[in-house]
């Protein structure tokens, strides 16, 4: 569930971020991103792996959130996931990890 604290849009990821469970969150994911102004960060304290896919829905996030004068990233991340990031050259996207 999504929570405002501060101005800042604090979205709680859990589960295997796949492309079956990314198609399911993304539009809603987006509706969020779109209609809130500044910044957002997702919690993927309880992610344990993340595919391509969730790697787009981050990027795209990141891109609307600096059309509405925000930024986005992820907040304790599991090294793994990390490591993703890191390998696509994404690390900016990474706030803090595990």
């Amino acid at each position: 569930f999504p929570v405002t604290i501060d101005g800042t849009l604090r979205i709680f990821l859990n589960g295997r971020m796949d492309a079956v469970r990314v198609g399911e969150i993304r539009e809603d994911i987006r509706k969020l991103v779109l209609n809130h102004r500044g910044a957002v960060r997702f919690d993927a304290s309880a992610v344990p792996y993340a595919a391509s896919a969730f790697i787009h829905l981050c990027i795209d996030a990141s891109k609307a959130t600096k059309s509405n004068r925000g930024d986005s990233g992820l907040e304790k991340v599991q090294p793994e996931v990390a490591q993703v990031f890191r390998l696509a050259g994404l690390q900016s996207l990474l706030l803090s990890s595990r």
